[in-house]
């Protein structure tokens, strides 16, 4: 997307004084397009929505201790991909980003609960809940001084997603997003991934009614949870999938 996203973001943060540390530091280091990329788009088209700026603060500043610190990147890392998502392949306007000094309320939260995002689309406001599961649910070992990433089991993956759903609900979102473990294989193409995707994943707690579009299911949840929350996006580095409730 675009040529140096390590200028861009090296820039801002000079211009701001504000110092780079830590993580981002790291990933600067690295050129880890994977991170970079959101983090620009975001420096060059969302410092407007409230909050943003002090989240782009909060992700400078996150020291490298260890499995600590990579959660916290990561999880302020995953609130500014879905802005950018929202943003830049939805086409929605970001008005709002929770961060320490701003909440976002929705009109179907319970009391003293938030949201993360607050979009405006075609006239209407629209909420959202992120969450990581990165740090939750996936396992790792060490081998040879190489840490390895083992497959989440599907049935706890959509366990997770399913309380994630529900969390959503009592924040007042009309939308979960959420990054989880997206294992491809030896697929001919996306749509075959897709499908294998959803058909493996969603069998208790999600069941699959049709197919909408290649990346796209319709999903009756086999739970309870308010009619304000319509679907989940689940985002990979450079692509989603999206469950979207059937209203039935």
């Amino acid at each position: 997307m675009y040529a140096d996203p390590n200028y861009s973001v090296m820039r801002y943060y000079e211009q701001r004084g504000v110092p780079v540390t830590g993580e981002l530091e790291a990933a600067i280091t690295d050129r880890n397009f994977k991170t970079l990329r959101w983090v620009s788009y975001a420096i060059q088209h969302l410092t407007r929505a409230a909050g943003l700026t002090e989240l782009l603060d909060d992700l400078a500043s996150v020291t490298k201790t260890g499995s600590d610190s990579e959660r916290r990147f990561e999880n302020l890392l995953t609130e500014i991909h879905a802005a950018s998502f929202l943003s830049d392949t939805l086409n929605e306007t970001v008005l709002e980003v929770e961060s320490r000094a701003h909440k976002v309320e929705s009109p179907h939260a319970n009391p003293n609960k938030s949201c993360d995002i607050k979009t405006a689309t075609n006239g209407n406001n629209v909420y959202y809940e992120v969450k990581n599961s990165s740090s939750e649910i996936t396992t790792s070992y060490e081998k040879r001084g190489v840490i390895y990433f083992k497959p989440i089991d599907d049935r706890k993956l959509e366990q997770w997603i399913k309380e994630k759903t529900k969390e959503a609900d009592r924040c007042g979102a009309n939308f979960l997003i959420c990054r989880v473990p997206v294992w491809s294989g030896k697929f001919v193409n996306k749509s075959e991934f897709y499908g294998d995707w959803g058909n493996r994943i969603m069998k208790r707690h999600f069941l699959l009614t049709r197919r909408a579009a290649p990346q796209e299911f319709i999903v009756r949840p086999a739970f309870s949870i308010s009619s304000h929350i319509r679907g989940i996006y689940i985002l990979k580095a450079f692509g989603h999938i999206k469950l979207y409730f059937d209203p039935v």
